[in-house]
């Protein structure tokens, strides 16, 4: 069996080195699909299937409030409502905050304006992370005046200084502030990242502590982040949250509550990881779907030009068989031609996948969460070769099946006058009304798109946009 193999692949080589034009047209007909398929593949893997870079990432949530009365469906928390719920707690084992904001540099080389975080002391405790190099903060850094402090990401450590691990203890100046480099946090970390605020410039560059103020309840502004104790379920943090919203009413008197915000304060309590790539899954899918769209109309382009071919060769396979080749053996001859081109077509389509991830790492990398950790690992290049194998037989089975099941004499006959018969014409026509329908779904949807982002930049804001 394996010799007959190997036979049949170094025929199936030299049939197509003699049809070099139909080889490079398969290929890279094939290419296409499959190197779209695998680079959006790759980045869906990264952004939704990935588990988050932090300790049990499934006991991790973020909340915030919701105030329907007041029409305030996404209410963030204060300084004192973060202490509260901190001290309060019992369905969270850890509960920190934070947000988001720009920073001066100076020191180390020329001034820059860098996106930071703002957290609590803990912030690192709750991912469960540690720095690279150096320590987290301690509670005694949360307090106002005590807070010039500040960790480095790994990419600003790199860039502006170096990668010198000697930086940590030495000093900067943060906003005109002396800033004490106390960590280097690794290259994986980026919380918050850029998709969990809407005023989030880019990428953390750094983070420094909230130096968090009990007493102050005006500046509604941080997102808290929890770790649930284990046995805790998110609905009963959720209840517990709400129950200690309206203690804290009670608590601080006028301070805003029940009296201004109703009392229909709920909480709304989700994943950390569900948070971050909410708004992107169903775009990312729909995008995963057309993309799966490409690939069928060209699997539908190489069956045409497979069935064509074999057409082509309807006297050369009918003589083989009047000298002794079996139905089987033709079939598999012409299944193996297909997962040959369907293998060709890989090694580009991966190639040209790579280019097209880096691309798109470098236009999105602030819209899409965690896609600069997209790239042709293991799982994305098991997923190719289930696509590279699924398109082969896709591909060569109709031609296969034809091949297998020809009429030896009126072949000879066909093959003598150069026509094809009415079955292959009907098969082929099959295959490009398919190839056409395909390409009208995708190209309707392509049409709807576009139409809906005109209508989303036409929408009128209800005040003069110009220059603002």
């Amino acid at each position: 069996m394996l010799d007959s193999l190997i036979r049949d692949i170094r025929f199936a080589v030299r049939g197509l080195l003699k049809k070099p034009a139909f080889t490079t047209i398969a290929v890279l007909t094939l290419a296409l699909g499959i190197g779209a398929n695998t680079a959006i593949f790759s980045v869906v893997n990264a952004v939704l299937l990935k588990p988050l870079a932090v300790k049990d990432p499934d006991r991790v949530m973020t909340f915030w409030h919701s105030a329907p009365a007041k029409g305030l469906n996404h209410l963030d928390l204060n300084d004192a409502l973060v202490a509260y719920y901190r001290d309060r707690t019992r369905t969270f084992q850890s509960l920190a905050a934070y947000e988001t904001g720009k920073f001066t540099i100076t020191g180390g080389g020329e001034p820059e304006v860098v996106p930071g975080a703002i957290v609590t002391f803990n912030y690192f405790d709750v991912l469960g992370r540690e720095p690279l190099y150096g320590r987290t903060f301690t509670p005694q850094e949360d307090t106002p005046g005590n807070n010039h402090v500040a960790l480095l990401s790994y990419g600003l450590w790199q860039r502006r200084f170096g990668g010198n691990p000697n930086i940590v203890g030495q000093s900067i100046k943060l906003d005109d502030e002396p800033t004490t480099i106390v960590g280097i946090m690794p290259a994986d970390f980026n919380f918050p990242d850029p998709a969990e605020r809407a005023n989030s410039s880019g990428h953390m560059q750094l983070w420094v502590p909230k130096g968090l103020d009990p007493q102050d309840a005006n500046s509604w502004n941080l997102l808290a982040v929890g770790r649930l104790q284990p046995g805790a379920t998110p609905g009963d943090a959720e209840k517990e949250m709400t129950s200690l919203f309206q203690a804290f009413t009670g608590d601080y008197g006028k301070q805003p509550g029940q009296d201004t915000l109703g009392s229909s304060v709920t909480t709304i309590l989700l994943p950390l990881q569900s948070h971050i790539t909410g708004e992107v899954r169903r775009p990312l899918l729909v995008l995963l779907g057309a993309i799966i769209l490409v690939l069928l109309i060209a699997c539908a382009n190489l069956t045409n030009l497979l069935l064509a071919r074999a057409s082509a060769r309807k006297r050369e396979l009918a003589v083989r068989q009047c000298l002794g080749a079996s139905s089987m053996r033709i079939a598999r001859q012409t299944l193996t031609e297909s997962l040959l081109l369907s293998l060709c077509g890989t090694i580009v389509g991966v190639l040209l996948a790579v280019w097209i991830v880096t691309a798109l790492k470098s236009l999105v990398s602030s819209q899409l969460p965690h896609v600069e950790t997209a790239h042709i690992d293991a799982t994305v290049l098991l997923f190719t070769v289930a696509v590279m194998l699924l398109t082969g037989v896709l591909c060569g089975l109709a031609p296969a099946l034809r091949a297998a099941r020809i009429n030896l004499q009126d072949a000879i006959k066909e093959g003598a006058r150069g026509s094809a018969s009415g079955s292959n014409k009907r098969l082929n026509n099959a295959f490009v009304v398919s190839q056409l329908a395909l390409s009208l779904v995708l190209l309707i949807g392509a049409a709807l798109f576009v139409q809906s982002f005109r209508n989303l930049m036409n929408v009128n804001p209800g005040f003069r946009a110009d220059n603002v």
